[in-house]
């Protein structure tokens, strides 16, 4: 928009400031449209202004997401992009998910029974996933 809000605001003021003769000399019959279409201008480039600065929360919020979810896809949780470059659909998304959490889980494979330490850091990297994943999503997940 470049310098046209100033130039709006100072149209706008030079209008008010003047006698009926003085703007017919400057060849502008009715002070009332042209200073309505001035103030669209300035109502533009508040619009303009706005939109930025929603833009720019969104990207914030959408670059806090990913990082976050790049850190989860490197412990293992799955893309959420499909091989035609779509988001993949929350129901597909979570069937991916459980068969990801049966197939590596700390737990697989274990044939007797454990207790302690060994319990502990099985479960700790579960829990510590599904904790990370709980507090991605503005809406809880229920895999």
């Amino acid at each position: 928009m470049g310098k046209k809000p100033e130039e709006a605001s100072g149209m706008i003021k030079v209008l008010n400031s003047k006698t009926r003769k003085q703007l017919q000399e400057m060849n502008t019959p009715d002070r009332t449209t042209t200073i309505l279409e001035l103030k669209k201008v300035l109502v533009k480039k508040n619009q303009f202004t706005r939109l930025k600065t929603k833009c720019e929360a969104l990207n914030t919020t959408v670059r806090r997401f990913h990082s976050k979810f790049t850190m989860l896809h490197k412990k293992g949780l799955p893309e959420i992009v499909s091989s035609n470059d779509q988001l993949v659909k929350l129901e597909d998304y979570c069937e991916r998910i459980s068969t990801i959490a049966a197939e590596n889980s700390q737990f697989v494979g274990i044939k007797r029974q454990i207790t302690g330490k060994e319990f502990l850091e099985a479960l700790s990297l579960d829990l510590s996933i599904k904790y990370e994943i709980d507090h991605i999503f503005l809406t809880k997940p229920n895999f």
